[in-house]
């Protein structure tokens, strides 16, 4: 009786270790994408602002165009 008991105390044993395994990895890997996401959002903020100084750019030149096209310069 006290060995069919003892190899389902091992697999316990053996299955928390892996749950404790698994917990750490995921902590890891929560910590990864979080670094990830932040070095995102640094990328999004400065491309949003390189495209939107282009956009800028662009109207006033298209503006400065038609002005000139109908002789308010």
């Amino acid at each position: 009786m006290k060995v069919k008991i003892a190899k389902p105390e091992s697999d316990v044993d053996n299955i928390k270790n892996y749950i404790s395994d698994i917990r750490t990895d995921m902590r890891e890997m929560r910590y990864d994408i979080d670094k990830l996401n932040i070095n995102l959002r640094l990328e999004m903020k400065s491309d949003f602002r390189l495209i939107f100084a282009v956009l800028i750019a662009s109207v006033l030149g298209l503006a400065a165009l038609m002005a000139k096209g109908f002789y308010w310069f």
